[in-house]
């Protein structure tokens, strides 16, 4: 299970003290105000009006966490990519993680992980990528899961928290390849996580928890501060 409040809130605040993404580069807030501001007019990041200028961004976010050492896709082959999950992404879009209601969209979340292949992780762009790529797009498009790099699933599976499940289905510390339906599970199982985490914790939301220390951040960002500490 997730931690409990105040150990949630001493990571959040440890997490703040980095430094913020340098002056032209896209971290996390960058991408999520750009996202949010088509957004909340109505539109879609993967609308095809919108869709050059957010694959330009998404590389750019790429590139900030690093992800370049695998190989990033170009932003024209981001663009196709992108076309591919758009009808996904367009059903699982408003779906919060901790609402419970992941599992009801396995068919969407499978098929967007599926078909971000090439997005990282390959010369030419076309094979399978791993999960760290993969996770940190659609945090950057969704927000609603952690990006799985290495550090947050050695965090994962290193640093447990009672009660009962301790582990996340399937994930290993030095896996890196994972398919569409244990991706799936692990999603599931943290949105079980999130939706339990009322009970030992007071009653508090977990996404109304912590607003004074990242405010308009979604779900999967705030957990991801959190493992990546």
């Amino acid at each position: 299970m997730l931690p409990n409040y105040s150990i949630c809130r001493k990571h959040i605040v440890g997490y703040n003290k980095r430094p913020p993404a340098p002056k032209g580069r896209v971290g996390f807030r960058i991408f999520w105000a750009y996202k949010q501001k088509l957004e909340n007019r109505g539109g879609s990041i993967l609308a095809e009006g919108n869709l050059q200028e957010t694959a330009s961004n998404l590389r750019d976010f790429l590139i900030f966490w690093s992800m370049s050492i695998t190989g990033i896709a170009k932003v024209h082959q981001i663009e196709q990519i992108l076309r591919k999950i758009r009808p996904y992404y367009n059903v699982i879009r408003n779906v919060e993680l901790g609402s419970g209601r992941i599992g009801n969209y396995r068919a969407q979340l499978e098929a967007m992980y599926d078909k971000l292949d090439g997005i990282t992780n390959n010369v030419d762009y076309t094979a399978a990528s791993a999960i760290a790529g993969k996770s940190k797009t659609l945090l950057a498009i969704w927000g609603q899961t952690p990006g799985f790099d290495s550090l947050t699933r050695k965090n994962f599976l290193t640093w447990t928290h009672p009660p009962e499940p301790l582990r996340l289905p399937h994930l290993r510390s030095r896996e890196i390849w994972y398919g569409p339906s244990q991706f799936c599970d692990m999603i599931v199982e943290l949105d079980n996580w999130v939706s339990k985490w009322p009970a030992n914790n007071g009653g508090k939301i977990f996404a109304n928890s912590f607003t004074n220390l990242c405010s308009g951040l979604p779900v999967g960002r705030i957990i991801d501060m959190i493992y990546n500490w």
